[in-house]
């Protein structure tokens, strides 16, 4: 059964009286998980094909996703100009030109055909009877309203609804305990599962609830290493170069940072639900010394 190995502590008594949260798993290694066992591990996807084409699915409510993480996450997916940031509203069609409110059926319909070989989460989460749901606001001509339509992405439709994602995306569901919650019943992971399932290549989620602040940071600071990797010095020459990252390392990155500058250790929430060797396929132009953090 999948385990939150991150929080996991293999410090000494002393460590663990003084509280050294650098003796976490999470801190040290980069644990992931793999949902699906009948599938062999060399059969996922190894590299994220370029160019870059993120779909960023936000709840309207939650300020800091669409002020701070949209716009910052759109800047680094944008490299060059063949990459792409679509935020879901009705630049999607997802009712074929049909004058009608989508329904979160037609959200799944649509992410399965796609072209899309990343998908941002920034929504909420919610349990019920049949499963978990993701609670996405559909975007009427980029414009964020009060009022805005709700789509529910829920568990049980992917069995309803059977396909795969044509482009095998990276998934982040950077909603608040997306990965499921710690008593006997919702040990299932139920949508990272779902995702895998239905051909994702790797999938980032939450094990317990997360502010909306430090997600929207968290997210930043991941694609940061993620996507533009980290500005490291040769010991011997002394020289800098670009060091790029899989996902796991990336990952790992993100919560020292946070710690290491915050002081801060809500990154163990964050784990990989897949191989977590999964890495971008990178151009040599799209790699510069530049990392703002």
């Amino acid at each position: 059964m999948p385990f939150p190995w991150e929080v996991l502590f293999e410090g000494t008594e002393e460590d663990y009286e003084q509280g050294n949260p650098e003796m976490f798993w999470g801190m040290r290694y980069t644990p992931a998980r793999i949902l699906n066992p009948e599938k062999d591990i060399t059969d996922y996807v190894l590299e994220q094909a370029q160019p870059s084409d993120m779909l960023f699915c936000l709840h309207h409510r939650l300020l800091h996703a669409h002020k701070k993480e949209r716009p910052e996450i759109e800047k680094l997916v944008r490299v060059t100009a063949k990459d792409r940031f679509t935020l879901l509203g009705t630049a999607c069609n997802l009712t074929n030109g049909k004058s009608c409110d989508p329904l979160g059926d037609d959200l799944l319909k649509y992410l399965y055909k796609a072209s899309h070989n990343m998908l941002h989460f920034a929504c909420h989460c919610k349990e019920n009877r049949r499963g978990d749901k993701l609670l996405i606001s559909f975007i009427q001509d980029e414009e964020i309203t009060e009022n805005g339509l709700v789509l529910e992405l829920e568990t049980y439709k992917f069995l309803l609804r059977q396909g795969k994602f044509l482009c095998q995306p990276l998934v982040f569901l950077n909603a608040c305990q997306s990965a499921g919650g710690v008593d006997e019943l919702r040990r299932t992971f139920n949508l990272p599962n779902v995702f895998i399932q239905h051909s994702a290549a790797a999938v980032i989620a939450t094990a317990c609830p997360v502010p909306d602040m430090f997600a929207a940071a968290f997210a930043k600071v991941f694609y940061e290493f993620f996507l533009r990797g980290q500005v490291v010095k040769d010991e011997i020459t002394g020289e800098k170069f670009v060091k790029m990252m899989t996902i796991g390392e990336a990952l790992r990155a993100t919560r020292c940072y946070f710690l290491k500058e915050y002081n801060n250790p809500l990154g163990l929430a964050y784990g990989v639900y897949s191989p977590a060797h999964y890495r971008m396929n990178y151009l040599p132009y799209t790699i510069s010394l530049e990392l703002k953090i």
